[in-house]
């Protein structure tokens, strides 16, 4: 018989929204976390018991630069391998879902309001995994930036430095090494992505233990608790009370 999991309503003043009831198959459940960008996104998969510990962890990411590429980063040429960019995205979705199959809850971030570049073509590729991750009945937790800093460092407005300084804090990382230091002044990418990718995923990992009573919000540090407390402009409702996104 399959194990169920139900998520129970927090005793903390809130009218909490319960994300669907996940099945474990053989008591594990799959979660991944994803830093979407043009050329490098980030995709952090971990794999939990029925009680949201950590089983194990591997990530997944793209770069426009061989050099940088292994089995885990995935090397493409935009100009060569592909007649237009939505092929080029098609080629990425499809990577990105063999990568995260069996998940049963992603996390992704959420859009920057002030970010400059090319943010249109970010939104559409983004917009189009969110509808596809949907199509596939799987529950959308969105993290806004300054959330998913927040997690990692405690401050909200931390730089790409401090994310990395703190995951290489990190037990059991990757190594990374072959490519450019948030550091340094050269391009960041995909690397970056990487760092993002799994601070996301370690926050949705925190979230769900909440939500299944594993983790008491109110025996956290004071600098997690403010993540779930923490309410915005753009983001009026804190997280736990915050609806996933569903078909």
């Amino acid at each position: 018989m399959e194990n169920r999991c139900v998520y129970p309503r927090l005793s903390i003043g809130l009218q909490v929204r319960i994300l669907p009831v996940p099945i474990f198959k053989r008591g594990i459940m799959i979660i991944a976390g994803i830093d979407c960008s043009m050329n490098g996104t980030g995709i952090y998969k971990f794999e939990l018991d029925d009680k949201f510990n950590l089983i194990s962890k591997d990530y997944l990411a793209f770069t426009t630069k061989k050099k940088y590429s292994n089995n885990n980063i995935l090397y493409y040429n935009p100009k060569k391998d592909f007649k237009s960019y939505i092929e080029k995205n098609n080629w990425m979705y499809e990577k990105i879902f063999t990568f995260i199959n069996g998940c049963e809850c992603v996390a992704i971030e959420d859009y920057a309001f002030g970010a400059k570049g090319r943010v249109f073509d970010i939104a559409e590729f983004t917009g189009v995994l969110k509808s596809k991750i949907c199509d596939r009945e799987i529950p959308i937790r969105l993290y806004s930036i300054g959330t998913i800093k927040m997690y990692a460092t405690t401050k909200g407005d931390a730089k790409k430095p401090k994310i990395e300084d703190m995951f290489l804090l990190e037990p059991n990382i990757p190594n990374l090494t072959h490519m450019p230091s948030a550091h340094d002044k050269t391009s960041q990418n995909p690397r970056c992505d990487i760092h993002d990718a799994y601070f996301i995923t370690k926050l949705l990992q925190l979230e769900l233990s909440i939500r299944a009573g594993h983790t008491l919000l109110n025996q956290l540090p004071q600098e997690k608790i403010k993540i779930f407390n923490r309410v915005t402009t753009a983001n009026p409702v804190n997280i736990l009370a915050r609806d996933f996104l569903t078909n």
